[in-house]
């Protein structure tokens, strides 16, 4: 039977076996112990945790400060806490973790950090080499599907690496694409862009650098798309098809240049965006490529009133069996504001429960709100106000949860729906709308929205 168990939510809380509580002295001391109850007797690495624990501090300082707090805890332990100079663990089932899950999904939760802790510094956890960073630059130069690349727990040790001065050049910049590629699902996914800048301009000019500087600069380009930075984006883009031309990497320029088009829609400059759209669209090659520019389109129509168009572009990504599960599931989704715009709701639901089927399982349930905002848009249309306003009200709360900004097209035109229904509606009805959006918790989210389709639309 375990001696401990320890509560893992918006804090860690701590009681024996018996249900008495249990005084943490700081926050870094109950992270710490959940990160351990969360490993299970696995192993963690010292120098990653106390990097992870104290990343402002001198990796001396933060040794320091995770000493004391290992003396904190053998208070709380005893023995069960083992530790040497690398790794520390606890004894299994010395200590029982239990995890909230209405408090795991936000990002900021102890509950969500613990777990970030457990997995970064798992010893058990292979790490993103030199050798294995260049692999990876290459399947993604080639155009190849990454099955494996580096996430959230990877890029501590990967923006170490990016920013030491005693490695090489090349190993520098395979390691700051790993960390920005990691810490692109985050809040911290702007870093792509400080590392570009951080890094020394020079390097620009080495022909057998270039293909890790395009990488980067895409990397740097979603990031800031993501965060609403969109002249910074768009002169992302731009500089990453720059490299791509000049290390003669025929299979990403396209991408990269087509990723610049539709900023510019994004932005409002829709007359270029759509024509350079339609030129991209007929001279990729790959089909990848083709996929990509195909979903893309199927917006870009969309704006432009081509519905007819719109639905071809669609019937060929999600019938036509070449484009990945994730292509397929945006292509449905892009279809559904078609359907939506078209005054059509029951298709429009139609085409998000296919872009649900097809999604793979977000890593956190927060990332539906892409499908919870066309779903407005179909509620919309369908002259559903209170659904509309509800789930338009969870999607920004979990957009804003996780650090997504719309793009300013995205906004201006739900905003031109929630206009349209807030003024035709009595203020007391949209006002309990919302504030039954509140009442509704975020992981429950993706199942009130599916069950109101169902029940309104279908």
């Amino acid at each position: 039977m375990a001696k401990l168990r320890v509560r893992l939510g918006e804090r860690v809380l701590v009681e024996t076996a018996a249900g008495r509580p249990l005084r943490l002295t700081t926050r870094h001391e109950g992270l710490l112990l959940g990160a351990l109850a969360l490993a299970n007797g696995r192993e963690l690495n010292r120098k990653r945790l106390a990097h992870l624990l104290w990343p402002d501090n001198e990796p001396d300082a933060a040794m320091v400060n995770l000493r004391r707090r290992l003396a904190d805890l053998r208070r709380l332990v005893g023995p069960f806490l083992e530790a040497d100079r690398t790794c520390i663990s606890m004894a299994p089932g010395a200590v029982e973790a239990f995890v909230d899950p209405n408090e795991a999904i936000l990002p900021s939760s102890a509950a969500a950090v613990c777990r970030r802790l457990q997995s970064s510094a798992d010893q058990s956890r292979p790490r993103w080499t030199t050798e294995r960073l260049r692999d990876w630059l290459t399947a993604w130069s080639a155009a190849e599907v990454l099955h494996d690349e580096p996430d959230e727990s990877d890029a501590s040790s990967l923006l170490a690496a990016a920013r030491s001065r005693r490695l090489s050049a090349e190993e520098r910049l395979l390691a700051a694409c790993g960390a920005a590629c990691a810490l692109l699902a985050t809040p911290e996914r702007r870093i792509a862009w400080r590392l570009a800048a951080e890094l020394p301009s020079a390097w620009r000019r080495e022909p057998e650098l270039l293909p890790a500087w395009a990488r980067l600069y895409e990397i740097a380009s979603t990031g800031l798309h993501r965060s609403g930075h969109w002249a910074a984006a768009a002169s992302a883009a731009s500089f990453s098809a720059e490299l791509c031309r000049r290390a003669s990497l025929g299979s990403r320029l396209g991408p990269a240049q087509f990723r610049r088009a539709r900023i510019a829609q994004d932005m409002g400059q829709f007359r270029w965006a759509y024509q350079e759209m339609l030129r991209l669209a007929e001279t990729a090659h790959a089909p990848g490529a083709r996929s990509v520019a195909q979903t893309n389109l199927i917006f870009a129509h969309t704006l432009a009133g081509r519905f007819a168009e719109a639905e071809e572009s669609a019937e060929s990504i999600c019938l036509g069996g070449a484009a990945s599960a994730s292509v397929q599931s945006w292509a449905w989704l892009n279809l559904a504001l078609t359907h939506s715009h078209q005054g059509q709701p029951a298709r429009a639901a139609a085409a998000i429960s296919r872009a649900d089927e097809s999604l793979p399982t977000p890593d956190c349930p927060l990332q539906n709100h892409w499908l919870w905002r066309q779903a407005a848009h179909a509620f919309a249309a369908n002259e559903s106000g209170a659904e509309a306003l509800i789930c338009d009200s969870l999607a920004r709360r979990a957009a804003a949860a996780l650090g997504d900004e719309p793009t300013p097209i995205n906004r201006q035109l739900m905003d031109r729906r929630l206009v349209a229904i807030t003024s035709r509606e009595e203020p007391h009805r949209w006002m309990g709308a919302l504030a039954e959006a509140d009442a509704i918790p975020l992981q429950d989210a993706h199942g009130w929205v599916t069950d109101q389709m169902r029940r309104k639309l279908a």
